[in-house]
C-alpha cells in the first residue's frame, strides 16, 4: 500500500547549501562521510542519511570513512 517504511516519500532531502556543511551517512554500508572525503557525494541519494556532527553519526551506530 506504500505507507510506513514502503512509503516512497522518506522525508524531503535537504538542498545543496546545506548539505555543503553536513556529514552523509551511508545507510547501506553504516559509514558517514565528512566534507571534502573521496566519497562524499558518492553516496547514492535513497542510501544517504544527513548528521549534523560526527558524534550524532557515531551514536546512530556509523563508523567514519577511512579517507
Amino acid at each position: 500500500r506504500g505507507l510506513g517504511m514502503w512509503s516512497r516519500d522518506r522525508g524531503a532531502e535537504p538542498d545543496d547549501s546545506v548539505t555543503k556543511s553536513m556529514i552523509i551517512g551511508n545507510r547501506r554500508s553504516g559509514i558517514y562521510h565528512i566534507p571534502g572525503q573521496v566519497g562524499y557525494r558518492r553516496v547514492s541519494k535513497r542510501n544517504r542519511v544527513y548528521f549534523t556532527t560526527e558524534k550524532e553519526a557515531a551514536s546512530a551506530g556509523y563508523r567514519k570513512a577511512k579517507r
